[in-house]
């Protein structure tokens, strides 16, 4: 498909801009869902307004009664967190020759550009973001909490360290756990041994297949920070049905057709609403590296 044609015949004119041809946004989502390992590992919901999500704050609790004893009441209590919207965007200048070339794919030339630019800046806030215009990061999240983080015994990471890591969450949590940590993290996470001189990583079978630690899938980001002292160098926890992902409305392009004109340019803006949030502390926890 010509792209000016495919282009044109999307979208609303009047607000000044296009919605994304169904076929190009789906490529683009599942692009961006390579370039952020964040989207692969957690819960990417779609939100039309502010999402309201319901956690429980206590939980009731049961008691052992003699017969005839009045049974007492308990209370479960609920907090609320949100699921806001932080824009996202970029922007690429194309000449107008490259535009019309029919030689060129200007389609998957904009998705890679625009999927790598934006997964890798959302990967990051979601990571390490401060939560001004951008969402708050789950590494931010978890050192604010008492108990949202382990700290190593040692200068370096241990396999006793990761063995209390991973039995610090309560069995139901662990059940879809997968770990998360840098390249540098998982260098020295390869060099462990246990009291037979094994290696305890065990590396994929297959290509399409994660590497496990502990029978658990590992991952690495570049954005998740080196485990060096005062780093948390090390998530792990059940990031799938916990660590949502909000979409609000679908990705938006612009052209800025006018604006470049005299130099036979024509931009492309993208633009995508987002927000993650970590629904339940309890399911994932960080390995801060001893100062």
């Amino acid at each position: 498909t010509n792209f000016k044609n495919n282009y044109l015949r999307e979208g609303s004119l009047p607000d000044g801009g296009y919605l994304l041809p169904v076929e190009w946004h789906d490529e683009i989502i599942s692009a961006l869902s390579q370039a952020n390992i964040l989207r692969e590992i957690g819960r990417v919901i779609q939100t039309a307004s502010e999402h309201k999500i319901s956690i429980v704050a206590t939980k009731p609790q049961a008691a052992w009664v003699a017969e005839g004893q009045e049974i007492s009441f308990t209370k479960e209590t609920f907090n609320q967190i949100s699921l806001n919207a932080y824009k996202i965007a970029i922007a690429i200048k194309i000449s107008t020759e490259l535009l019309y070339d029919s030689y060129y794919d200007i389609e998957a030339h904009l998705t890679q550009e625009f999927s790598t630019a934006i997964g890798a800046a959302e990967e990051e806030a979601m990571l390490l973001g401060d939560g001004n215009n951008m969402p708050k990061g789950l590494i931010p999240t978890l050192t604010q909490s008492a108990s949202g983080t382990l700290q190593t015994t040692g200068a370096e990471i241990s396999a006793d360290d990761l063995l209390t890591l991973q039995f610090s969450l309560r069995r139901p949590y662990r059940k879809n756990s997968v770990w998360l940590t840098s390249d540098a993290g998982l260098a020295m996470i390869r060099r462990l041994k246990d009291t037979t001189g094994n290696f305890i990583w065990q590396p994929s079978l297959t290509e399409t297949e994660p590497s496990r630690l502990f029978g658990q899938p590992i991952y690495t980001s570049e954005f998740m920070p080196a485990p060096t002292a005062g780093n948390v160098a090390v998530l792990y926890g059940d990031f799938k049905d916990y660590f949502l992902i909000g979409e609000r409305g679908q990705m938006e392009m612009q052209p800025l057709r006018e604006l470049y004109a005299m130099s036979g340019q024509v931009a492309y803006l993208m633009t995508s609403r987002v927000d993650s949030v970590l629904s339940n502390p309890e399911a994932i926890r960080g390995l801060k590296i001893r100062a």
